[in-house]
């Protein structure tokens, strides 16, 4: 059987998909072009992208993450900022900030050593929570690259609201030309 492209993450309420729309339409009116915008519905906090993952390894996963997600309580999350990746003069993944509570990091390495134990590599990196709105394309000229970095800067971002996570999804990811399509393979919920 053929391995399924994986990853876990938080999903964000209606209200805040409609936000983060709103904060596209700004950057797009602002001539941030070259820019391949992800779907506001596919949008949502990732807390460990798994990669290829073979389907005999999701039961012993499975398992993991209830453990996981039996020590937590829900928590809030604040949505608010404006960036972009590696920063706002080089852009190459233009995000909008999360704030987490310290319990959010935690989660974050317990995911993470759940994960492992099926044979997934550590991200080996610090966690920085983000809600990735697009990529630059590898073929945006330089002038492109100006513009974005130009409408990152004129326009503030402050809150877009605040929600309260109940807990955390696993899902498959399907690579198509028109996009990634994103299905709930199962969800874990929070609760100690």
């Amino acid at each position: 059987m053929t391995s399924i492209r994986a990853f876990i993450a938080i999903e964000l309420p209606l209200e805040i998909h409609s936000q983060l729309e709103n904060v596209v339409k700004r950057l797009k009116a602002a001539r941030a072009v070259s820019v391949r915008w992800v779907a506001s519905g596919n949008i949502h906090l990732t807390l460990k992208f798994l990669g290829d993952t073979e389907p005999a390894n999701l039961n012993p996963l499975s398992v993991l993450l209830s453990e996981v997600a039996s020590r937590y309580n829900p928590m809030t999350l604040v949505i608010n900022g404006l960036g972009a990746f590696p920063n706002n003069k080089r852009p190459r993944v233009i995000w909008i900030g999360v704030e987490i509570p310290t319990q959010m990091k935690d989660l974050h390495w317990d995911i993470e050593g759940a994960a492992e134990r099926i044979g997934c590599p550590p991200e080996g990196r610090d966690f920085s929570p983000h809600l990735t709105l697009g990529r630059v394309q590898k073929n945006a000229t330089r002038e492109n690259t100006e513009n974005i970095s130009a409408a990152l800067a004129a326009i503030t971002v402050g809150e877009l609201g605040r929600f309260q996570s109940t807990g955390f999804t696993l899902f498959r990811s399907d690579l198509r030309p028109s996009g990634s399509i994103y299905t709930p393979l199962e969800y874990f919920q929070f609760t100690q």
